[in-house]
């Protein structure tokens, strides 16, 4: 959201709901606007469904993206839960934004107040919330497991991705500065 201005002014097209254009007041952004989720649609040849996520800004929404040569791809950032299952995906990028634990120690210490330590339980997805997800959801076809979106105070990038790791069993990542994941897109 931090950077959309600058995109529209390099001519890279947005997608995002009206609630999400009208409550950020973005100057530049008419259109492409995302109606109404679940309703499919295409940007070449890449096939997206934009879906409800719980979050505390107007209308937010998460993706699954599909594209012939990289199955089909979970983007859920900004939700502190997702009350959908998914099926056929081959690669996850999810929020692990806190640790309850991280959390409630910084509360204890005075170095987190907790009107911060509130808002994460009604913005942001905590390690153990995706951990549920992840347990939710068929996994048999997934790759990559990429976590995001971690908090730089109230989180374990090692750990996370280790609990990750240990529950499914399949290649995780966490999303830092220069990291890459592989999304078998030959050609594109």
């Amino acid at each position: 959201m931090k950077y959309i201005e600058q995109y529209l002014e390099a001519g890279i097209t947005v997608y995002c709901s009206e609630g999400t254009r009208d409550a950020f007041k973005f100057k530049n952004l008419s259109r492409p606007i995302i109606r109404r989720a679940g309703k499919a649609f295409m940007v070449g040849n890449f096939k997206i469904v934009a879906f409800e996520v719980e979050h505390d800004i107007p209308e937010p929404f998460g993706y699954v993206i599909n594209h012939p040569n990289t199955g089909s791809i979970l983007f859920l950032t900004d939700s502190y839960y997702s009350r959908f299952k998914f099926n056929g995906l081959s690669h996850i990028i999810v929020e692990a934004n806190w640790c309850p634990t991280i959390v409630n120690d910084r509360t204890i210490s005075g170095s987190l107040n907790s009107f911060a330590a509130k808002r994460l339980e009604t913005s942001h997805m905590s390690i153990k919330t995706c951990m549920q997800l992840l347990e939710a959801n068929d996994l048999s076809k997934v790759k990559n497991i990429m976590l995001i979106h971690l908090s730089d105070g109230n989180s374990n990038a090692k750990d996370f991705r280790e609990q990750v790791i240990r529950l499914t069993g399949i290649n995780t990542v966490v999303a830092d500065k220069g990291t890459e994941l592989n999304l078998n897109l030959k050609g594109f």
